[in-house]
This record gives C-alpha cells, sequence and structure tokens, in this order.
C-alpha cells in the first residue's frame, strides 16, 4: 500500500495569537481524522516563527516572534529530504500552509528551492489563511499554491481525508 505524505507548516508567530485555538483544534482534529482511515498516511506537523520546529498534533500551540516563512519552507525541505530517505512507495504529496496572512520578506529562495523537488513541485499545496493576508503574505500564497482557489479561510478533515481517499484510488 502506498503511503500519502501529508505536510502541514503552521505558522507559529505572534500574529497568530489570536488564531491559536482555532489552529489547534484544526490539528487535533486533522490527526485524529487520519488514523481512522485505512488509507496509509504519515503526518508531518513544522511550525515556523523566527525558528522552525517540529509538532506534535496534540501539544498545546505557543505563538512567539515574527512569521519568518522563509525559514518553514527550508525545515520543510530538510523534512522532506529525511522522509525520501526512508520512505518506501508513496502518492502524491499534499502540502497545507496554516498562515496568519503575514510573513517577513525573504520567503522567494527557499520556496524556489523547494519546487526544484519533484515531491513538493507534483504535490498537492493549498493555503489556509485565518485572515485577509497582507501584501507579502499574497505573493507568498499565490507563489505557494498552483491557482488562487486553492487559497482557502478553512480547510476540513473530511476534505483531507477524501483527499487522501482519492490519491490512494489513482496510485493503485
Amino acid at each position: 500500500m502506498n503511503t500519502t505524505n501529508i505536510y502541514i507548516l503552521t505558522d507559529l508567530s505572534l500574529p497568530m495569537r489570536r488564531h491559536a485555538d482555532e489552529l489547534q483544534r484544526a490539528l487535533s482534529k486533522t490527526a485524529r481524522a487520519l488514523s481512522f482511515l485505512q488509507e496509509k498516511t504519515e503526518l508531518h506537523l513544522i511550525g515556523y516563527r523566527d525558528r522552525p520546529c517540529t509538532l506534535t498534533p496534540f501539544e498545546r500551540i505557543r505563538t512567539a516572534g515574527n512569521p519568518d516563512l522563509g525559514e518553514g519552507l527550508k525545515y520543510l525541505k530538510s523534512v522532506m529530504r529525511y522522509v525520501k530517505k526512508y520512505d518506501g512507495k508513496k502518492t502524491r504529496s499534499v502540502f497545507l500552509l496554516h498562515s496568519s496572512g503575514n510573513v517577513l520578506y525573504g520567503w522567494e529562495n527557499p520556496l524556489k528551492e523547494l519546487f526544484r523537488s519533484k515531491e513538493f513541485a507534483y504535490g498537492l499545496r493549498y493555503v489556509i489563511t485565518y485572515q485577509r493576508p497582507e501584501r507579502e503574505a499574497a505573493r507568498a500564497f499565490d507563489a505557494f499554491v498552483d491557482s488562487p482557489d486553492r487559497i482557502l479561510f478553512h480547510f476540513s478533515e473530511g476534505r483531507l481525508c477524501s483527499l487522501v481517499k482519492e490519491l490512494g484510488r489513482r496510485a493503485s
């Protein structure tokens, strides 16, 4: 059975503070829903602010610092490289970027580096923003996704599960 890698990159900066509870619920509901699927999935949670970190789905979200998306993208690349080294057969990967709608400058080069990876370039990429993005964030979000209709204000765990099932059927 093929594995579907799901990478969730989430903003843990101070602007995300007022959305932290909503983000916490979304991450834990997603992890719970994926655990009931028959399809094989691997969930990778990455938080970013001034420095990136690895998260677990049920740990308390703590916000601090600046929304340095570039650091998060660099860390995502290293996690993907590690997973590729030890992973077997897989379907297309799913990438979810949760953001407060703010980003620092300096995200362009790390994103270009990610697009050199076949897994990222051909993966399904979505942005979930909790408020209308400011100008630099809108540029980053447009570059991250294939089309503007993948920039959303909500992405349910049910939608993710349906997406994983569809990817599993296509890979078989």
